[in-house]
């Protein structure tokens, strides 16, 4: 059994492009308009279709290795087959059954992709779709970004959040604060202009995340890139800890660079607080996590109230939109508490969990893929606690997370046969 989802990959390797990889980079790039106004449910649609065909076409240019399902992926497919049951016996949302047989496809697919594609040959197309979605915010729109980094205040004096491609900035930070990790990887192991160019995304990525006052993409960022250097700091090879954290904080040390030319007439402090709305009233220190606490009492109320089967096995993927349940949870855990159950929950979390700590010391050891997976993991289970995308298909990074978490605990692959020569004819 393989505890880790990526072999060592050499620095500056080039990836070959596939039919599959060109169709995965277009699904990762048409899920960043999910939310976009007018066209947010063809993007959605659009994205997982293009998630499907790209698995199939894995399949038919005969691609993916025979390799039998891992942990991982027999409970996801669990989480999803449970889903439909639930939805057919009980259901509590009509959406959540056709939701749960679209996301059934989709990892269908990212299955046929994983043992097509290698994890670093995912991250390098993943790290250009972020990189095309970057340049389409600065091309499209830069005024905004602008305004909002100068933390200036809409009718009564609401700070104006940025919000590229209509994205809630909740959201804007769970996405971007993934493309500041992989545009940042992906630039060490670039040279000339491909380097430059995955750089200053990663600067833009985090300068939109603090556009967005999306606080908790940035308390994400920094606790990713801490515990990805704690979990490998139990064998590091010599050098090679320090190396790995001062390389992952590129990428802040660049939005800091970059914040610091809109602080000149306030000072650092005082911008960063406005940029940050700590002295708001609604989203301040001292709103209770912008009144998560509550959402969050309210989301276990919830759960202890379904009776006993939805407590262990939830209502179903999707069950927990604010029309069905009357509120926002405001955390991955809390949803999946409520859709999936306790049991099915718990366990997708603490796989996740396990994953990103061995990613992470494989990563220690000069696994470089294995360290941005890892950080990538840590990103997401932290953010999570305050936002709801962990688990979903509606946008790049939770897509993304499903497709670098699927190889774990699967089985190693057989080895090739090597033909013996025939022998020569004795002698005798």
């Amino acid at each position: 059994m393989t505890a880790a989802p990526a072999a060592p990959s050499a620095p500056a390797t080039p990836v070959r492009t596939t039919r599959a990889g060109a169709l995965l980079f277009l699904a990762l790039a048409t899920l960043f308009l999910s939310n976009a106004e007018g066209i947010a449910g063809a993007a959605q649609t659009a994205g997982a279709l293009l998630v499907v065909l790209a698995g199939a076409a894995a399949v038919m240019a005969r691609q993916v290795m025979p390799v039998p399902p891992g942990g991982i992926e027999w409970l996801l497919l669990l989480m999803g087959l449970v889903s439909v049951a639930v939805n057919i016996a009980a259901p509590a949302d009509p959406y959540s059954g056709p939701y749960s047989l679209v996301f059934l496809a989709v990892l269908a697919a990212l299955m046929a992709l994983t043992r097509a594609l290698s994890a670093a040959a995912i991250l390098a197309i993943a790290a250009h779709a972020w990189l095309a979605a970057t340049v389409l915010v600065l091309v499209s729109d830069l005024p905004a970004l602008l305004t909002s980094l100068r933390a200036e205040t809409g009718p009564e004096t609401a700070l104006i959040r940025f919000r590229p491609f209509g994205l809630h900035p909740n959201l804007t930070g769970f996405v971007f604060g993934a493309g500041a990790i992989l545009m940042g990887d992906r630039a060490r192991r670039c040279a000339g202009i491909g380097r430059a160019a995955l750089g200053a995304g990663a600067v833009v990525a985090v300068a939109v995340i603090l556009a967005a006052s999306a606080r908790a993409g940035l308390v994400a960022l920094g606790a990713a890139v801490l515990l990805t250097w704690l979990a490998g700091l139990r064998r590091p090879p010599p050098g090679g800890a320090g190396r790995a954290l001062a390389l992952l904080l590129l990428p802040a040390l660049g939005a800091a660079a970059l914040a610091w030319v809109f602080l000149a007439i306030d000072g650092p402090g005082a911008h960063l607080a406005r940029l940050l709305d700590l002295g708001s009233e609604t989203r301040g220190l001292g709103s209770g996590g912008t009144g998560r606490v509550a959402l969050w009492q309210a989301g276990l109320d919830h759960v202890a109230a379904g009776g006993t089967g939805r407590l262990l096995f939830g209502a179903g993927l999707r069950s927990a939109s604010p029309g069905t349940i009357g509120f926002l949870t405001e955390s991955s855990y809390v949803t999946l508490a409520i859709e999936s159950g306790l049991v099915l929950g718990a366990a997708f979390v603490l796989g996740l969990g396990a994953l990103a700590v061995g990613a992470a010391r494989r990563g220690a050891r000069g696994d470089a893929t294995a360290r941005t997976i890892a950080c990538l993991v840590f990103f997401a289970l932290v953010q999570s606690v305050f936002n709801r995308y962990l688990l979903a298909i509606g946008n790049p990074f939770s897509v993304l997370v499903i497709a670098l978490v699927l190889p774990f605990l699967r089985p190693a692959p057989a080895p090739i046969p090597v033909p013996r020569p025939a022998s020569g004819p004795q002698e005798g």
